[in-house]
């Protein structure tokens, strides 16, 4: 009879872990086609979706969402390259454009996820704003890619 108890308690042991589990979902950031000669910027709209099953008894997990790039300097000037040709971009918390997200210290994005149960995951979507200054002096017809490290510390 002793066994049978504890092969209960190990079994019910990983659904009450204090560990919260988290994931991330991220969708491509496609700007279309950039016009060199047009006088105004070319922007668009990502997201970056956070899951997480909390652990414990608090059904809230506090996070930060950080974004570097791969360009050069990170946050203060991000690039997309092809065959040597750069094509500056940027990447914002905020639609109008005016906070730059990134990955060194007060660049990130605090926020929260709270679920309803503790083996329900809470879902919170965050955009991601883009966008390409106007009238850079690049090669038309190229196909431009790069990436993006989003890290999620939790």
């Amino acid at each position: 009879m002793r066994n049978i108890a504890l092969i209960c308690i190990l079994i019910l042991t990983p659904l009450t872990s204090s560990a919260v589990v988290c994931t991330l979902l991220l969708s491509g950031m496609a700007f279309g086609i950039y016009n060199s000669i047009l006088p105004s910027s070319t922007d668009t709209t990502s997201t970056i979706t956070v899951s997480c099953i909390p652990g414990g008894s608090s059904l809230t997990t506090n996070y930060t969402l950080t974004i570097a790039g791969t360009g050069i300097n990170n946050d203060t000037t991000r690039s997309i390259v092809y065959l040597g040709n750069r094509l500056y971009y940027q990447v914002y918390k905020d639609p109008s454009f005016s906070t730059v997200w990134g990955n060194t210290a007060g660049t990130g994005l605090s926020s929260s996820v709270t679920s309803s149960g503790a083996l329900v995951a809470g879902v919170k979507v965050h955009n991601v704003y883009s966008r390409i200054q106007s009238l850079q002096n690049v090669s038309a017809g190229l196909l431009y890619s790069g990436s993006l490290n989003v890290t999620l510390s939790y």
